[in-house]
């Protein structure tokens, strides 16, 4: 990639928004299904909530873009969230009707998890690295 431009910037800052909102999603979901903490009566929503999490992810996945519109990829797009959204969609294997008290329910999430944390981090540091140059 060659020196960024203002919209590069801005498109990085709209994929780590989104990378930033799965993450704190699947943090806030692990978080809950703590059986320390998990009220029976929250189990249909942590599920709702997993739901909504699959599908953003698995949409996101379809094209590659931050669109969700078939086009060609930009190369912020091409580089940091297609192959993240891909592979996170590819190892999201929590079942949206499965039980977070189950025990692997965390596991099942943090695959994807460490999948978005991965690009996030290598998008951060490509964007530092590009501007200190």
């Amino acid at each position: 990639m060659t020196r960024l431009t203002q919209q590069d910037l801005e498109e990085a800052a709209e994929i780590l928004r989104q990378f930033n909102q799965w993450e704190s999603e699947f943090d806030s979901l692990m978080h809950a299904s703590d059986p320390r903490v998990l009220d029976r009566a929250d189990i249909p929503g942590l599920q709702s909530r997993l739901s909504t999490l699959k599908a953003s992810i698995k949409a996101a996945a379809k094209y590659g873009t931050l669109s969700g519109l078939k086009h060609d990829h930009s190369e912020m797009e091409r580089c940091f969230f297609d192959p993240a959204a891909r592979r996170a969609a590819a190892h999201f294997r929590a079942a949206t009707n499965s039980n977070p008290l189950k025990k692997n329910w965390v596991s099942e999430l943090y695959d994807s998890r460490d999948d978005i944390s991965y690009y996030r981090f290598q998008l951060e540091k490509f964007l530092k690295d590009s501007t200190t140059k």
